[in-house]
Order: C-alpha cells, then structure tokens, then sequence
C-alpha cells in the first residue's frame, strides 16, 4: 500500500506531521480526519523503483545489528522511566538517515494519536 507524508493540526491547533499508509491521497486524508486530526497537506512518499510507498522501507533500513542497538536502547530508555514518545522522539533525534527518521516519525504519530506500541510497528510501512 502506497505511503503518503501529511501535515495536519490536531483539535488543540497544534501541527501533526507523519506518514500514515491508504490506498490513495484521498484516504490518506479521511484517515487523518478520523484521527481527529485536520489534514493541511498529504503529499505521496516517492520511491526510486517505482513501486509502491510501502517498499520503500525494507530491512535496508536498520541493519540486523542496527535493529537490534535500536531496540535496546529503546528498551533501556523506556526502562528508565521516560515516555514512550519522548524515547522514540529521543531515538529520532539520533538516527542515522532519512529513512529511518522518517519510520521512528511514523511510529511516534501513531503513538501519539492514541495507537498500542504494538500496532505503531504493525503498521509501520516496511
């Protein structure tokens, strides 16, 4: 399923951005407003190969070691205490490429509007 990037405001006026995956733009769009969320811009995330949005993020973009450093120290953050989304925005922050960036920005969307941890990766574009 192709991927789209968005840029929304929540009920409170404060300015969402993320990636959420539908079929097209349009459900993109109703999927935000059924978030909650007013969507301002949902642009299609490109792809060198041409296939669709959700290729784009393979295993390429954490390596088995790189996953496996990730999740620890995940883990550890959130063993010390700290937020859920204040780890993953921590974990953002230190990523090393775009791609992985974008994907830690999508689960702390997910987080943030409300999703499990567990269905945030679920959903995750792979």
């Amino acid at each position: 399923m192709p991927a789209y990037r968005y840029e929304a405001l929540d009920a409170a006026g404060k300015s969402q951005g993320g990636l959420v995956e539908a079929d097209n733009a349009r459900a993109a769009r109703s999927q935000l407003r059924a978030r909650a969320l007013v969507p301002l811009a949902v642009t299609p995330v490109g792809t060198a190969s041409g296939d669709s949005g959700g290729a784009r993020f393979t295993r390429r973009v954490f390596s088995g070691t790189g996953l496996t450093i990730w999740t620890r120290q995940l883990a550890g953050l959130v063993a010390s205490g700290l937020p859920l989304e204040r780890a993953l925005a921590a974990l953002a922050e230190e990523a090393e490429g775009e791609r992985q960036r974008e994907l830690v920005a999508h689960l702390k969307s997910e987080v943030n509007a409300g999703s499990p941890f567990a269905r945030a990766l679920a959903t995750a574009p792979r």
